[in-house]
């Protein structure tokens, strides 16, 4: 019997969770199910859930515990940070199960650095990208772009980055992630998506 009443009540969690036509989340909008890539109608996770955190790098703070940790809601501790507006910045998101403190994502920051002075900010969303559920995941890159996108514009408006110069760089999911960023705010430099 109680297994009974279990499978009715995460069934009818599946259906009320797999019907939503709309989610919304304050200031990154609404998030639908109507493309056909979203089939499976999974809304995406909420912000919370999925903890996207932005760590900045530059050639002063190039060592991997050295970041500084940039809030997009923030702009005094934007201005306080050593992002600098006048250098060009690339964006670099993680795919699937990953996490940008892997050796991989740490040597592309190295060598980008390496070659250039610039910001460097290492998308981390874990929290969003783990779990066997993929669909799930798949659907949080939606929220990650737009976080990405809104980060993009406070750095626009707290030190006049200039979109041009911004280059996002997703590998697997994180190239979806990246897509997911240009769609919602036009106009960024260059995006780079690899397998």
């Amino acid at each position: 019997m109680m297994n009974r009443i279990i499978v009715v009540l995460f069934t009818l969690l599946y259906l009320q969770t797999a019907l939503a036509r709309e989610v919304c989340y304050g200031d990154l909008e609404c998030f639908d199910n109507s493309a056909s890539c979203h089939s499976l109608r999974f809304p995406p996770d909420s912000p919370a859930a999925v903890n996207t955190q932005f760590f900045l790098y530059t050639r002063s703070n190039q060592a991997q515990n050295d970041y500084h940790l940039l809030d997009r809601t923030d702009d005094e501790k934007l201005r306080s940070s050593l992002f600098d507006g006048q250098l060009k910045t690339k964006f670099i998101i993680h795919g699937y199960t990953d996490t940008i403190f892997s050796d991989y994502f740490q040597a592309i920051k190295d060598s980008l650095l390496n070659k250039e002075d610039m910001n460097v900010i290492m998308v981390d969303w874990n929290d969003g990208a783990v779990g066997g559920y993929n669909y799930l995941c798949r659907q949080n890159t939606r929220v990650v772009g737009r976080e990405i996108a809104m980060l993009a514009r406070a750095l626009n408006r707290v030190h006049g980055a200039v979109y041009g110069d911004m280059h996002l760089i997703g590998h697997s999911l994180g190239a979806h992630t990246a897509g997911y960023a240009g769609a919602f705010q036009a106009g960024f430099g260059r995006i780079t998506g690899n397998h």
